[in-house]
């Protein structure tokens, strides 16, 4: 349990980061940067090394995640799904699993939303085990 918590939080910071970073930075900064601006964010997203470390940060951070949920819930138990830690954990998994949905359909295009939805999936995590 120690080591999918280990790479939950480090590729999950990673992807955090990098959506937050991009949304609330990058996309802006571009915007103003006009038509090269754009031509930047397109290449940027195609990037191989762009694709592939986000890809693989949000994978491992979804994955590992569901690994957890099902230990902590002892197999995905009701008692344990519907209490208070297991609705926040949900919550932030089902916006996790939003973000990666949407980001990957739209392949950059919703760097806000998906930004926003992970925001959200963190606080829900964060709180979870006080609750």
């Amino acid at each position: 349990m120690l080591w999918l918590r280990l790479v939950h939080i480090l590729a999950g910071v990673f992807w955090v980061g990098a959506a937050v970073f991009l949304a609330a930075i990058v996309v802006p900064a571009a915007r103003a940067a006009g038509a090269e601006g754009g031509q930047f964010m397109e290449r940027l997203m195609q990037q191989p090394r762009t694709r592939a470390a986000l890809g693989a940060a949000m994978l491992l951070t979804v994955l590992s995640g569901l690994a957890m949920y099902g230990r902590l819930s002892g197999g995905f138990q009701r008692g344990w799904v519907t209490s208070p830690q297991g609705l926040a954990l949900g919550l932030g998994a089902i916006a996790a699993i939003l973000a990666a949905a949407i980001g990957g359909a739209r392949r950059g295009r919703s760097p806000g939303l998906v930004a926003g939805l992970l925001v959200v999936a963190v606080a829900a995590m964060a709180i979870a085990r006080y609750l």
